[in-house]
């Protein structure tokens, strides 16, 4: 089952800290804004924490039945096209994608493997560190090459 990341629950936390802090020291001159008490501070956080967790089951549920319903309708809807036309639909990537994973992406993948292979003798040894800035280096000298000789003129 799938439960909310660590980056949301800090997030909610570090959100209701702010708005305690405000409601607890909120007599502003230029408002007509009064502070609260700690006790009705307390009680905003356990009504918050309660409904925390159905809101995560609420939007499981939507997950599990709206999403999953209008996937199937696209798919039927696809079907039906492919059907008509005889041509199956597939995703196709961008040439800005395509250039990246090829100058860069795959260098690095490249250089690990390579180095894996051949081990360099078991005399040699290269940080990975070390690995992500030669390819680094080697994505902005081919980036430099395409600018200079473009294969599209625009």
């Amino acid at each position: 089952m799938e439960r909310p990341s660590v980056a949301l629950f800090l997030a909610f936390c570090i959100a209701q800290l702010i708005s305690s802090i405000i409601a607890a020291y909120g007599n502003w001159g230029f408002t007509n804004i009064q502070a609260i008490s700690g006790g009705w501070i307390g009680i905003v956080w356990v009504w918050n924490i309660v409904w925390f967790i159905p809101l995560d089951w609420i939007k499981f549920a939507m997950k599990a039945t709206v999403v999953k319903s209008l996937r199937a309708r696209h798919e039927r809807a696809t079907a039906k096209q492919v059907q008509e036309t005889g041509v199956p639909l597939t995703r196709t990537q961008s040439r800005a994608a395509s250039i990246h994973e090829s100058l860069y992406s795959n260098r690095v993948s490249f250089i690990k493997r390579v180095s894996r292979k051949v081990g360099f003798g078991g005399k040699v040894s290269v940080k990975p560190e070390e690995l992500q800035r030669f390819s680094s280096i080697q994505a902005r000298q081919v980036g430099e090459t395409l600018k200079r000789n473009p294969s599209r003129t625009a």
